[in-house]
């Protein structure tokens, strides 16, 4: 009995919270619209609307890789098109504003499509899901079918090797067969016959080299012969000729090169014969023009670098010369242009990335400029839109050497483009001033040696030039006391003597003159706070005394302090917060202060003595940053806090837990900075979770926002759940909501309490609680049910009676929506419930503590 009562109290609790319609909250946030980098990003500096970007990256776009949708008119992508999750090899609009697509990819918009699927006109993925077990390369439409050649040997659950067709309508595989024994690269229909060129040498074992026509209704191979040497990647057919592009040398056993024509009724070749000097990828016809793509250099004995034109009746080569620098792959004719994709950077004139639009008579390109980043496979075209497919990465390229700047907002990449010719490794702000430190030498269309200042609004180089002697570096930067610091490795800076650390006046760089620390080795890390400078690296001296890989100088006079934790003789210090006259420490150690300390650890700003803060990294820490009361830790770890957290973690800055808030990336992270609870991070990873993000993210923590609360505490006794807390301060404050979840990510909440503060607003310290029975929690808003919960009272009769009426309770509500059971009346040893309070001001605005767990006491 005691069983069923306690059954009935779960179900019972499952239907009052599916009636109270709670939401679930959203732990963490990838901001879709934020682009990516082509390299590594080592420095991220947010400030107000703007991402300062700094790194080993040459250009940086937005975050859709492998297929795009793109307006005709303004070369916009659209950004609510599903993503695939690798290449793009094949499309063909569907004729319903949508497009088939095929490739090498499995997924499509994170629903499983393996190397085949149907994208809808608003970008969604369509229920079709035939699935293929290779690649698909070519894909055309025919009235009612669709043809599709590739790699495969199976396609929509049914044996088809390389080549198939699909009925439109049902979306099945047709009777039609004609199988190949190698991969089909391009399908042409015309006249009943469907024309197939690729790497094959049989069709229905029928022997056919690389080319072969079959009977459109049956699926029978026709006597249709050319014959080519090698293997076909293009074929279009104009009334009675055949014109073929690949990579042959003969037709019907006559020299060909890689381009020619055969007729229809048997392929026996004509007497057309422009030849290339290297691939023909494709072709495309307009009137008696026969535009030419590949990766040749000559065409019809001419120069024509990788596209050309030819007359489709004499194959002599005509005066329009697109010149590209790089292979053309795909070319369609759409509303009187050529769309042309490939992996190049010029063409047309113009610097066009990956697609371009060329003028059929001048062979100009046109502005249109998707600027696509790294090459495109496929082109298609329906009305307004292009879609563009290959294994590029990034649409809306901009080329950015070393260092950049982001709107926060919209993701777009700014026109602030100082253009470094080497790595930036750190940013620094002061004023309207951007400082960067890096192995460049000139910046800004400036000579400026390893360090700099950029005006923040058109990044030209200030007058800000310290030039340190050649051969060193800068490896960190800092502004703070109206002045910029400086550590690196160099030996003079700012025209001054100076040893791994400086004092520079930021406006022209000169070294402060009574300021010198002289450290004898490299300087990695600095830290501004509590009237001094802390500094990390692989020093072993400053001002004379011994300090290992740690210590700090007076910020007035520049000189050694007695601060002095050190770390063991082969550690070294990566990272410095300063925070509440703590120093936070992020480096590759495993002792720090005498204390054990694995790669991370806090040290009194006073003393120098080790704090029992520990998260204890596996893998050295490379960043920090706070907010609140967490700090987020970016390395190459893969525990930290006591969970698994791989390369970025939120910790607690009293516990040193880490947090929920689990990205898990597959690299290491190099920078981190943080904005109420937006963290912006910059590194090597090209993943978050499974998301494709190449070098940088930006992730919103939602699971403990910074609020005026302090000491939160919650414990469970007797069956009640206590909670208590304190506000330093309030302003408009309205009451506080706490809330409940039993894994830490969907919270419910469980009452309220007003603030006690007059009006809202509060500079003194108030002491809060909140308790209630978890039974009682479980009927909040509904107590015509409170007495179910006197069950023990009842005989068994009763209880059976009234366990029956709720299961059905459950039942009804469960017939309309789900019914998610979280257990919180029965604790034993270990069990727990997580806890937060919302703090919610008199504008409705709020902030959320961060998450307690209340454990059974007794």
């Amino acid at each position: 009995m005691y069983f069923q009562f306690k059954q009935l109290e779960k179900i019972l609790f499952c239907t009052l919270l599916t009636f109270a319609g709670f939401h679930t909250t959203n732990a963490q946030i990838l901001h879709d619209n934020m682009p990516i980098t082509n390299g590594q990003v080592r420095a991220v500096l947010h400030n107000g609307n703007t991402i300062y970007l700094g790194g080993s990256f040459t250009g940086l776009g937005q975050n859709i890789p492998f297929g795009s949708s793109i307006n005709t008119t303004t070369g916009l992508p659209d950004l609510n098109y599903a993503k695939p999750n690798a290449g793009v090899y094949a499309v063909v609009p569907d004729g319903a504003g949508g497009w088939y697509i095929g490739g090498g990819f499995t997924q499509v918009g994170g629903v499983m499509r393996n190397h085949i699927a149907r994208i809808n006109a608003d970008g969604s993925v369509n229920n079709w899901n035939p699935g293929a077990d290779n690649y698909i390369r070519t894909m055309v439409i025919s009235g009612n079918t669709l043809y599709v050649g590739g790699d495969f040997t199976n396609i929509g659950g049914a044996s088809r090797s390389h080549l198939a067709a699909f009925d439109i309508t049902t979306g099945n595989v047709k009777s039609w067969i004609a199988d190949a024994n190698a991969a089909v690269n391009t399908i042409a229909v015309s006249g009943g016959k469907v024309y197939v060129g690729g790497e094959f040498d049989q069709i229905n074992t029928e022997y056919r080299n690389y080319v072969a026509s079959i009977d459109e209704s049956t699926g029978v191979i026709t006597n249709w012969y050319p014959d080519s040497d090698g293997y076909v990647y293009s074929i279009i057919v104009n009334g009675t000729t055949v014109y073929l592009g690949g990579s042959f040398t003969q037709l019907r056993g006559v020299d060909r090169y890689n381009i020619g024509a055969v007729n229809t009724t048997d392929g026996n070749i004509t007497s057309w014969n422009p030849g290339a000097d290297d691939y023909v990828l494709d072709m495309a016809l307009s009137g008696n023009t026969l535009y030419v793509a590949g990766e040749f250099t000559t065409l019809g004995g001419e120069s024509r670098e990788f596209i050309g034109a030819l007359d489709a009746t004499t194959g002599s080569v005509l005066t329009w010369n697109a010149y590209s620098n790089s292979s053309v792959k795909k070319m369609i004719i759409h509303n009187g242009l050529l769309y042309v994709g490939g992996d190049f950077t010029l063409i047309g004139s113009q610097f066009c990335n990956s697609i371009a639009a060329l003028d059929l008579s001048t062979a100009m390109a046109t502005t249109w400029d998707p600027s696509i980043y790294y090459g495109v496979s496929c082109i298609a075209a329906n009305g307004s839109s292009i879609y563009a497919g290959g294994d590029f990465t990034s649409v809306g390229w901009k080329e950015r050497n070393y260092i950049a700047a982001v709107d926060a907002t919209t993701g777009s990449v700014t026109s602030w483009a100082p253009d470094a010719n080497g790595v930036v490794n750190d940013l620094a702000i002061l004023g309207n001033t951007i400082y960067a430190a890096g192995s460049f030498s000139s910046i800004g269309g400036q000579s400026r040696w390893y360090i700099a200042g950029l005006n923040n609004t058109n990044g030209d180089a200030t007058a800000f030039n310290p030039d340190p002697n050649e051969g060193s570096g800068v490896f960190s930067i800092a502004a703070g006391n109206n002045h910029i610091y400086a550590g690196g490795s160099f030996t003079t800076i700012g025209g001054q003597s100076r040893n791994s650390l400086a004092e520079l006046d930021p406006t022209t760089g000169n070294a402060t003159l009574s300021w010198n620390p002289n450290v004898d080795l490299q300087v990695d890390a600095i830290a501004i706070g509590n009237d001094a400078l802390y500094i990390g690296g692989y020093f072993n001296n400053i001002s004379g005394y011994s300090r290992y890989h740690i210590g700090a100088v007076n910020l007035a006079s520049g000189q050694a302090n007695g601060w002095n934790p050190g770390v063991n003789e082969d550690g070294n210090i990566n990272s410095l917060a300063y925070k509440d006259n703590t120093v936070y420490v992020g480096g590759h150690f495993n002792t720090i202060g005498g204390q054990p300390r694995n790669n991370i650890a806090a040290i009194d700003a006073t003393t120098g003595v080790v704090t029992s803060w520990d998260p204890n990294a596996d893998n050295p820490v490379y960043s920090l940053a706070f907010r609140g009361s967490q700090v987020y830790a970016g390395g190459s770890f893969f525990t930290i806090g006591g969970a698994t957290r791989k390369y970025i973690a939120a910790l607690d800055l009293t516990s040193g837990d880490a947090s929920l808030w689990n990205p898990n990336l597959n690299q290491m992270v190099w920078s981190v900075d943080v904005s109420n609870n937006v963290v912006f991070m910059g590194g090597q990873f090209t993943t978050v979770g499974s998301e494709s993000r190449s070098y940088f993210a930006v992730i919103e923590d939602n699971i403990a926002l910074p609020v005026t609360l302090d000491n939160l505490t919650a414990s469970i006794s007797n069956n009640r759940l206590n909670v208590s807390w304190l506000t330093l301060m309030e302003s408009e404050n309205d009451h506080f909501d706490i809330q409940i979840s039993n894994d830490g990510s969907e919270f419910r909440s469980v009452g309220t309490v007003k603030s006690k503060a007059p009006n809202g607003n509060s500079s003194v310290p108030l002491e809060y609680s909140f308790s209630t029975t978890l039974g009682k929690t479980l009927a909040l808003g509904f107590t015509g049910l409170l007495s179910i919960l006197m069950l023990p009272l009842f005989n068994n009769k009763k209880r059976k009676y009234l366990l029956g009426v709720a299961a059905i309770a459950c039942g009804l509500i469960l017939f309309n929506g789900s019914c998610r059971k979280i257990d919180t009346s029965a604790y034993g040893d270990g069990e727990k419930v997580f806890v937060r309070v919302v703090q919610v001001n008199k504008d409705g605005s709020k902030s959320i503590t961060k998450v307690v767990v209340a454990r059974v006491l007794d």
